[in-house]
């Protein structure tokens, strides 16, 4: 078996890249991974090789191919194998977005998705899938549609049957 052994050039640069991506800072990456900011700065600078260990962690982290990231030319993402993670394809993306946001807008977005988990059209596989709202920003469910005339109760004749008046009065 061939020893494979990190470029740190290409890692700098490829490590450098994958924090701009994804907004992070020396220093949040450093707290992440327990490690020093100008050990960071130093693996960015390819002035220092990083652990494969760290390496592993920083790949898991975003989502990369850890060869890649150690600078060998290599696909960025790895296959994926398994029919449950063909499923997750926007898996990365979606943390991509998620790692963007600040600590109030990570909680926010989290307590969304679990809201989105207790309504069943959401979870699940049977109701039709919803258009992307990015694919089709003019999709019919995105439409509001007027209200209409009460077809279920008998309205006397002469009642102001406006908005105001129907939406404050119980019977209508």
């Amino acid at each position: 078996m061939i020893k494979k052994t990190v470029c740190k050039e290409n890692f700098g640069k490829r490590l450098s890249q994958l924090m701009e991506e994804h907004n992070e800072t020396t220093y949040s990456m450093a707290e992440r991974f327990s490690l020093s900011s100008p050990t960071i700065s130093r693996y960015m600078t390819g002035q220092m090789a990083a652990k494969v260990t760290t390496i592993q962690l920083m790949a898991e982290y975003f989502h990369v191919n850890p060869i890649w990231l150690m600078g060998f030319d290599v696909p960025k993402y790895e296959k994926i194998e398994s029919a449950s993670e063909q499923n997750n394809q926007s898996e990365p993306i979606i943390l991509s977005y998620y790692n963007q946001l600040n600590t109030l807008g990570q909680e926010i977005a989290t307590e969304h998705v679990r809201l989105l988990t207790l309504d069943k059209k959401y979870t699940e596989k049977s109701v039709r899938e919803y258009p992307s709202l990015v694919r089709d920003p003019d999709a019919d469910y995105l439409t509001v549609k007027a209200a209409h005339s009460r077809t279920d109760i008998e309205i006397p004749e002469g009642v102001d049957t406006s908005d105001d008046d129907i939406m404050n009065d119980p019977n209508f």
